[in-house]
């Protein structure tokens, strides 16, 4: 499997589900009728046999929302440490998250700070109260264990 050349994309990294979601809206009202979008699915090193199965969780999110995205699982230490794989240059990266309003950003913001002093064009899709209760619970990161609903 070859990986895309970044004319023509937006690359959404997956977060949270949640976080995923917003991300993969706003990639699609950015996306010009010749753009794709592109989810990229980090895959933390030290993941195990479940880590197979998080590409088809995040690519089951991009059809709840609507968005038609090509989908790589990407096996890194950091989700920064794909791009190079993706060329993705001056393509248009969105990172989706809740703001973290405190002294610290939180992962979601600093992942987006970080790429952004990488010298990538980073857009924050921030989950609103609205986006929120759309996308349902589910708020653990790719490769973490998922909350469960309380019965």
């Amino acid at each position: 499997m070859g990986s895309p050349a970044n004319t023509g994309s937006i690359y959404v990294i997956a977060t949270t589900p949640e976080g995923t979601a917003r991300a993969l809206a706003e990639a699609d009202q950015r996306a010009a009728r010749e753009s794709r979008v592109v989810l990229l699915v980090p895959v933390p090193v030290r993941s195990g046999p479940e880590s197979a199965s998080l590409l088809d969780e995040y690519t089951a999110v991009a059809r709840r929302v609507g968005v038609d995205a090509a989908a790589y699982a990407c096996v890194c230490h950091h989700p920064k440490d794909m791009l190079p794989l993706f060329a993705a240059g001056e393509a248009t990266i969105v990172v989706g998250g809740s703001r973290g309003g405190g002294t610290f950003p939180n992962d979601e913001e600093q992942l987006a700070n970080t790429l952004a002093a990488c010298g990538h064009q980073v857009v924050f899709a921030e989950i609103t109260a609205a986006s929120a209760r759309a996308e349902g619970p589910g708020h653990a990161r790719p490769g973490e264990p998922r909350p469960r609903p309380s019965t």
